[in-house]
């Protein structure tokens, strides 16, 4: 995806969230780029990092949640009449829309591939055993060190605890998240605290 077209999908999301209107969302999903799959989602903030810019959306359906996209995996957005009430303060309305992303030295290919596994097996809110396996066999094949694996878990956590806290609280689902978190990096060899 070309980074105009990127800047193409925040300026949709930023206009959807002016007006508090619904997106259907269709996003990559797993190393597959074949598999797409639609999303009716609520945006609310972004988060603009060193390699990717991510989107904090409320997921509608399918199973509701709060979900975590790069920008990078979507593959086309539709605003939607359905004008949904704020979960939470929304800062993506007041966006400006920068540059996608700054290149870092630190994204080695192999982290990036890495992240976005981990992101895309995120994003649903379950991880299962045969996405666990895949992840897991990336990383032997790969050959990643555990100081790689580190730095794309803590990278990761950062991003998801700067879109917590942005609103200025932490709910119970939000709490959920960060367990949920937890326990994923865990089984993959090394979670924030260990």
């Amino acid at each position: 995806m070309t980074t105009e077209q990127q800047q193409d999908h925040l300026g949709v999301l930023v206009r959807a969230a002016r007006s508090n209107k619904r997106v259907l969302m269709w996003y990559r999903k797993a190393v597959s780029r074949k598999l797409i799959v639609e999303r009716l989602v609520e945006p609310y903030s972004l988060n603009t990092g060193k390699q990717d810019t991510l989107v904090r959306c409320y997921q509608v359906s399918p199973e509701a949640g709060w979900r975590t996209f790069m920008i990078h995996k979507i593959d086309r957005l539709e605003v939607t009449p359905e004008v949904y009430h704020p979960r939470r303060k929304v800062t993506i309305a007041e966006a400006e829309i920068e540059p996608v992303y700054e290149p870092s030295p630190f994204w080695t290919d192999a982290r990036v591939a890495y992240r976005d596994m981990v992101c895309d097996a995120l994003a649903d809110g379950f991880v299962s055993k045969e996405e666990l396996a895949e992840i897991q066999g990336f990383l032997s094949a790969s050959q990643m060190t555990l100081d790689d694996t580190r730095y794309v878990h803590a990278s990761l956590f950062h991003r998801c605890l700067g879109a917590i806290l942005e609103d200025g609280f932490v709910s119970d689902e939000e709490v959920a998240e960060v367990r949920f978190l937890h326990k994923v990096f865990d089984a993959l060899g090394w979670t924030v605290g260990q």
